[in-house]
């Protein structure tokens, strides 16, 4: 478990992170309640557009399988996955995927 959290903890610096949220980028739009520029991004789930800071990074395939935790070298490689194996996703959107998935396993 505490090689979990700490590699759970640090994955945002694997290379797949930068090239997804890149990928996911829809450009630049004006945040109206600061006034500022911003940039926008897709969400991988209900492909709507919002402000990259409302949304979270998230793996296609749940890092812990519903049908179990496996061993630390499944988790470890389904954690550190590929771009392709990340998306954007709306903060709420998030939740409720996470949520369906963790009923899955009950």
């Amino acid at each position: 478990m505490f090689v979990e959290r700490l590699v759970r903890r640090h994955w945002h610096r694997w290379f797949a992170y930068s090239v997804a949220k890149e990928f996911y980028r829809a450009g630049k739009g004006i945040n109206p309640a600061t006034g500022r520029e911003c940039y926008l991004a897709v969400c991988g789930i209900c492909k709507e557009t919002g402000f990259e800071k409302e949304m979270e990074m998230d793996h296609k395939e749940p890092v812990i399988s519903v049908k179990g935790r496996g061993t630390l070298e499944q988790f470890i490689t389904r954690l550190l996955c590929g771009p392709d194996g990340l998306q954007r996703v709306h903060k709420t959107c998030h939740v409720k995927k996470t949520n369906s998935e963790n009923a899955r396993r009950e």
